[in-house]
Parts: structure tokens; sequence; C-alpha cells
């Protein structure tokens, strides 16, 4: 639809100059005769004047150069615009070659043209911001195949040494059997995680979000979620509190919206200190729904901040290689609420770290 516009108005605006041209010239001619009948009027002439004769002559076959003189400049102007409109599209045709040339440079066009410049010029600015995204998408992508295949060899090298132990030692005593049994069980148990997050970079890549609304009472569900975590919690002895505001109600997709909430509460429990506490409270005021998890951990810098919901950000790379994570929860989280028109953020600030979710109601 833009470019018929910008097709329209260029075709119109040269029409507009050739009718200006044609009923210029149309005024200087009559013009120009009036003027000249005018000045014979007030003159003496004698018959052997030149331009008395000349004046005569026109005079007498008038009728037939006037018609004449008009469409001979009809004519010129009429070609000399034609050419104009051939000349810029010439212009455009040849523009159209630079769009996707990732130099740099803009494109110039000339001044009537000065709207299709500017078209141009943020196609491809766009285009090249799209194709610096698109590369800067799949080098993370690959340095996170990078980073998972390292961490699914350790885990793997892991199993296979104790099973190779338990295996060819004949004489191992039943407490080491059962020591190395253990952590090549725990080190299995690593290796199903990193075989998950593969799942859910492929999942997170192909899934065409849809949502499925139903009304829910969102508290209810909140505090449903919360209960599954506590055995969660515990394990890092963490205090779960919670100010969850009775009977608020909200129209979510409830698997998708359990998801995201998921990845917050285990975001939590990931970088909080042991024998702190999380803070989950859901409140309803001013027309909005807000929902907010927060925990005490080492405080987040805003360089990271900025980027936390990236896909395939990771927080701390060094803690990543333990806890199993990808970086595609928090990505996932914010496309699952601002798919239900909501928006989530994060602040971080002595040792504290608050994630809010805030939907209209």
């Amino acid at each position: 639809m833009k470019n018929k516009n910008f097709k329209s108005a260029i075709s119109q605006q040269l029409k507009r100059r050739r009718n200006i041209a044609l009923v210029v010239y149309t005024l200087i001619v009559f013009g120009t005769l009036g003027l000249s009948w005018s000045l014979s009027g007030f003159l003496i002439w004698q018959p052997e004047d030149f331009i008395y004769n000349i004046l005569v002559k026109i005079k007498e076959y008038l009728f037939i150069l006037l018609p004449v003189i008009l469409l001979l400049g009809y004519v010129i102007i009429i070609n000399f615009y034609w050419k104009k409109i051939a000349f810029a599209l010439n212009e455009i045709i040849d523009s159209t070659k630079l769009l996707f040339n990732n130099d740099g440079k803009r494109i110039q066009l000339s001044n009537d043209l000065s709207d299709i410049e500017i078209l141009f010029n943020s196609l491809k600015f766009e285009f090249e911001r799209n194709q610096q995204v698109a590369q800067e998408a799949v080098r993370r992508k690959n340095d996170l195949i990078v980073y998972l295949a390292h961490d699914l060899k350790t885990p793997l090298t892991s199993v296979i040494g104790y099973l190779s132990l338990i295996n060819d030692e004949d004489d191992l005593s039943e407490e080491t059997r059962k020591k190395y049994t253990d952590v090549a069980f725990r080190k299995a148990n690593r290796l199903e995680e990193l075989i998950n997050e593969f799942f859910e970079i492929t999942r997170f890549n192909l899934a065409s979000f849809e949502l499925e609304l139903s009304q829910v009472n969102f508290s209810l569900m909140i505090e449903q979620l919360l209960f599954e975590f506590e055995a969660v919690f515990a394990k890092k002895d963490l205090e779960l509190k919670t100010y969850i505001q009775k009977d608020v109600m909200l129209s979510l997709d409830i698997d998708k919206m359990s998801r995201a909430i998921d990845n917050l509460l285990i975001n939590a429990y990931n970088y909080s200190f042991e024998n702190t506490k999380v803070i989950v409270s859901l409140v309803e005021e001013h027309g909005n729904i807000i929902l907010s998890v927060k925990n005490k951990g080492n405080t987040i810098p805003q360089s990271k901040l900025d980027r936390i919901f990236e896909q395939f950000y990771r927080l701390d790379d060094s803690r990543a290689s333990t806890t199993g994570k990808s970086g595609l929860g928090l990505a996932i989280t914010k496309e699952i609420v601002e798919l239900h028109d909501g928006n989530i953020s994060a602040v971080s600030w002595d040792e504290q770290i608050l994630f809010e979710i805030k939907f209209k109601k």
C-alpha cells in the first residue's frame, strides 16, 4: 500500500507540474498575442515596415498558426515530463539494487524523489539492522550449543567413568559401590536436565505461541504453583513468604502462564543465597494486577539487567554450568507475559532481586 501511495504521489506531482507548465505556456502564447495586438493599436505603421507585414501575416493565418504553436509547445512539454518519469523510474530501479548492500551508505536520489529516498533508506537501515540481529542470534545460539556440548560431555564422562569402575572392579566394597552408583546417578540426572534444555531450545524456536484464554482465579493458581515449589526451595533452606490477595481474576492461558511463573520461581531458586527468603506477592490496585517475586542474591548490574530477558542470555556462565540452564526461561516468560498484554521488568539493588509482572485488569 505504501509503495502505491508513493507511486501515486510521484505521478500526481509530475502531472501537477506538467499541467501547470501547459497552463503557463498557454497563457504566455495568448498573452503574447494580446500584448502584440495592444501595442500594434498604439503605433503608426507604414506598409513597408517589416514587423507590420509579419503581424498582418500572423493575423491572416492566426486560426492555423495558433493551434500549431499550442500543439507544438504541448508536445514539447509532455515529452519533457515523460522523460522525467522515465528517468525517475530508471533511478528507482537502479536504487533498488542498493537496498540489500550492507555497506552502511545512504541511497541518494534526485530532489523529485526525496520521499522515496527516505523510504528506501529506512528499508535499507531496517535490512541492515535485521541482518545484525540475525547474525547476533546465530552467534549466541552457536555459543550456546558449544556450552551445552561441553556441559553434556562432562557428566557423560563421569557416568561412563564410574560405571566402568563398578563394572571392572570385582572387589569393590558395598559402601564404595553405592558411592560410585550415587555419583553416576546424579550425573545421569544432570545429563537428563541438559538434554531437556536442548528440547527447550528447539521448542522455543519452533513453537507458535497461541493462547487458549479462560477466566481464572489467579490467586488460587499462584498459591498452587507456590505449594509445588516448597520442596524445591527447601533444598536450599529458602523460606517462602507470600502476600496473595484473594480472588484476583484474570483471563489467561493456564498452561503457558504456569510455565512463565515456573521460570520466575526457578530463577529465584537458582540465584538466591541459601537460608534467605523468597517473597511472592499478588495484588490488584489502580486497575492493574501485579505479581512480584523478590529474592536475596548477588546484585545484578544494570548492564546485565538490560539483557536479562534476551534469548540464550545466561546471567552467570559459571553458575549456568551447575544449574544446567540455557538462558531461555526468562525470554519465554517475557514472550508469554506480553502475549497476555502484560509487561515484565527486573530491578536489583543491595543484594535484592525483584521481578514484577503487570497486567491491565
